[in-house]
């Protein structure tokens, strides 16, 4: 009989890919049927939160990408296969010429280095055999021994050795299956076949793509053809679709460095007041975890645009808080504006328009026009040059912007939209 230093511990710990999830809760779900139909205590196990783990990869053009695969810890459980004071810790089974040895999942045991190549052996009856099976068991105070599956009754004096025996092996058989799930090809689950991507990897590829080919959301190119951008940008970083046949340019440092001021403002975005599920509430949820799936490729995608209109907003909120008041109220003047936005907002009359406009100085004016007016017309959009007569009803502020309110506005156009016209980053 050895001694050594044995405990219960805490349950084991396996960092699973969550693409092996699957078909591994389906194989521990039906072992532990298996332990309740052969009367004994159940193994346990519980999936932890998923979260990303970096890994490199080369791609068909011999380069090294860093990829993000999602993984969940799996904590196996249950208790030990105990009877006064004798813990079965080991299942050892002989392999040519020594044991394989398979450790209890839950106890902490360090075996003599004998266990290992004393094959058939049982310290309780002392005989040599051609055992297909024996157990290690340690005891509380620190001694374990060798003992062959038949003599497993008398040396416990259990009424069921049988029970805890088999109970022992359905809790090895339960980590392996665990520790099995943690590599590429378990069940098929795809392992670590990449399904999430660092953003700081991605999207200097997207910054590349609309530079080259402009912004195509998804809907537009499913409704008129051609290729997201979203997508384009992952076929050139894993070089794959079309470019595996083609080397795609590198992203500059211009792209680089749009991606990472795009990252950093995602990543602190404030989206408390915004509506759950909403798009800037979407932007910063993958902002915050710093990594996009598959499935919100889109919504990462679309973060550099939102951080060039945030930006724009930011400037153009700046230059409207120099807006004071202009007219005299209740007098008819005339104006030249040009257009900011034209808000449509459905009414009990039909449909009426908001329009934002400032003038040369970049004095903010406002006119709640109707459907009927030139509002309403095609040609009447953000970026238009207008001049008329306008009577000045009032003298407001909104969002610390001055704003001129205007009546019965009579314009036309003088110049048509201009390019790069920002829109104004205030609400009616």
């Amino acid at each position: 009989m050895n001694t050594a230093t044995a405990e219960v511990s805490a349950p084991n710990v396996h960092r699973v890919p969550c693409a092996n999830l699957p078909a591994l809760t389906a194989a521990l779900d039906k072992l532990i049927r298996r332990a309740a139909k052969i009367g004994c205590p159940l193994p346990t196990y519980t999936v932890g939160e998923p979260y990303p783990v970096e890994f490199k990869r080369r791609n068909a053009m011999d380069e090294v990408v860093k990829y993000l695969v999602l993984h969940a810890d799996v904590v196996v459980g249950g208790p030990a296969p105990k009877f006064d004071g004798w813990t079965l810790a080991a299942v050892l089974e002989p392999l040519g010429e020594e044991n394989m040895v398979a450790m209890v999942p839950g106890v902490t045991v360090t075996l003599p280095a004998s266990y290992a190549v004393a094959t058939g052996a049982c310290d309780h009856c002392k005989a040599h055999r051609n055992r297909l099976q024996t157990f290690a068991l340690a005891h509380d105070d620190g001694r374990t021994v060798q003992v062959g599956r038949q003599c497993l009754r008398d040396f416990l004096g259990h009424e069921s050795p049988e029970t805890l025996a088999r109970y022992a092996e359905l809790l090895v058989l339960f980590g392996a299956t665990v520790s099995g799930a943690e590599e590429d090809d378990f069940g098929g689950g795809g392992g670590r076949e990449p399904d999430c991507f660092a953003l700081d990897a991605y999207l200097p590829w997207v910054a590349s793509s609309i530079r080259a080919d402009g912004w195509c959301s998804r809907t537009k190119a499913r409704d008129e053809g051609g290729m997201a951008t979203s997508d384009d940008a992952m076929d050139r970083m894993r070089r794959q679709g079309y470019w595996r046949d083609h080397t795609p340019p590198a992203p500059t440092d211009g792209d680089m460095a749009k991606a990472a001021a795009a990252i950093e403002w995602a990543a602190t975005l404030d989206t408390s007041a915004e509506p759950v599920g909403s798009y800037l509430a979407n932007v910063g949820i993958v902002g915050r975890a710093g990594y996009t799936t598959r499935k919100s490729l889109g919504i990462a995608a679309s973060i550099l645009g939102a951080h060039e209109r945030a930006t724009a907003q930011v400037a153009e909120r700046a230059e409207q808080r120099k807006s004071v008041h202009f007219g005299t109220i209740g007098k008819r003047e005339t104006f030249t504006f040009t257009v900011l936005r034209v808000l449509p907002i459905e009414t009990q009359y039909g449909v009426s328009y908001i329009v934002l406009m400032k003038d040369d100085a970049g004095n903010v004016a406002k006119w709640k026009a109707s459907g009927g007016t030139m509002a309403g017309s095609d040609d009447f959009d953000r970026g238009v040059r207008v001049t008329g007569k306008c009577t000045v009803k009032e003298h407001t502020s909104y969002k610390e912007i001055a704003q001129t309110v205007l009546t019965r506005c009579a314009f036309e156009i003088v110049k048509p939209a201009i390019e790069n016209t920002h829109e104004m980053a205030v609400a009616s």
